[in-house]
């Protein structure tokens, strides 16, 4: 049994299996206790949307990161070994979806924005019963949801890994270490490339330049330290800027606002709640 499993399991009947109900789509409360919670490397057969109502979830496969404030959901595809971690008390859904029946968007895990009719939808079926039938008043509002899962539209809150070994460790030594200014001739040095091939490289196994690729990292690091609570000075510091106008304003260029405003925008609860995991 993987963690999810035993975590879902602590509201849902002994030997219950999500992978095992047979229906297209079943959708599932969420809570976690206060503080931070995860579970470790698992995967299911059945794709999955994680939705936030609170908290900020953190989702990790080998092929990279997703930040998932509240008023997103995270995309993952059945088959894909995937890490959670949620800081904060988190609410919401998991929403489990048979192979075939709805594919969002391409690739390993995605953030996406939860439209105010999504949310409500999900509200109002978390309560059908997971044997409804399809053919039913329930199914066919369970065929809804998977219409409004497949136009569900990309959020910019995840960061792609490269899968080059010299790439990664750069990337690994970044993520460890956001405040590092190394210039990009000094990390192909370091890797053992020319600057010319790791950009090029980069680029082509991430979409997105080193110096993008960088800003991207610095602004999931945020949320997740700004969600903690700690002050916008603090995490400017830890990030390596020189002032915390001089981060506001990368955050700002990145995200379309300032971190205060994007995480104010997110903090009223969606509508619905949950049973605790």
């Amino acid at each position: 049994m993987n963690a999810v499993d035993s975590a879902l399991l602590k509201v849902l009947p002994e030997r219950w299996d999500p992978d095992h109900v047979d229906r297209p789509v079943i959708v599932l409360p969420m809570r976690s206790g206060p503080g931070d919670w995860g579970m470790n490397f698992h995967a299911h057969r059945k794709s999955q949307l994680m939705v936030t109502h609170a908290g900020l979830i953190t989702l990790e496969t080998d092929a990279g990161v997703c930040v998932v404030p509240p008023r997103s959901a995270a995309w993952i595809p059945g088959g894909t070994l995937h890490r959670v971690s949620c800081s904060g008390a988190a609410s919401g859904y998991v929403v489990f979806v048979e192979s075939g029946a709805v594919r969002p968007v391409p690739g390993p895990c995605h953030a996406l924005a939860v439209s105010p009719f999504l949310s409500a939808l999900l509200d109002r079926v978390q309560g059908l019963p997971q044997d409804y039938e399809p053919d039913s008043g329930d199914g066919r509002l369970m065929q809804v949801l998977l219409d409004e899962i497949q136009a569900a539209q990309p959020e910019g809150l995840h960061l792609p890994l490269p899968h080059d070994r010299r790439l990664r460790r750069m990337t690994n030594a970044l993520c460890e270490q956001p405040q590092l200014q190394a210039r990009l001739a000094d990390w192909a040095q370091r890797i053992g490339m020319s600057e010319r091939s790791m950009t090029r490289l980069f680029l082509a196994e991430t979409g997105l330049t080193v110096n993008q690729w960088r800003r991207q990292l610095h602004v999931l690091t945020a949320l997740q330290k700004l969600s903690e609570g700690l002050r916008i000075q603090t995490v400017a510091d830890a990030l390596g800027y020189e002032s915390a106008p001089a981060f506001v304003t990368m955050f700002r260029k990145a995200v379309g606002t300032s971190p205060r405003r994007f995480l104010a925008l997110r903090s009223a609860p969606l509508a619905g709640g949950g049973a605790g995991l």
